[in-house]
């Protein structure tokens, strides 16, 4: 009797652990997958952000070489 309640109690610890693992690897994947698409994201930002510095630059010696006329 008492080692049919252990069994019992041993298995349903670990589907329990097994639970508990397939959830936090289903977080850690959609963590994961956000992780990279902001990070794509970022980067797509900062080489925009570079462009646009470089444009600025180039107006604004544009701008005095008009002005200086």
């Amino acid at each position: 009797m008492m080692n049919q309640i252990r069994e019992e109690y041993q298995a349903l610890a670990d589907q329990n652990r097994k639970d508990a693992e397939e959830c936090y690897r289903k977080k850690f994947d959609t963590a994961s997958l956000e992780a990279s698409k902001n990070n794509e994201a970022l980067q797509a930002t900062k080489n925009q952000l570079t462009t646009l510095r470089r444009q600025i630059k180039g107006l604004e010696v544009e701008h005095r070489s008009l002005v200086a006329m």
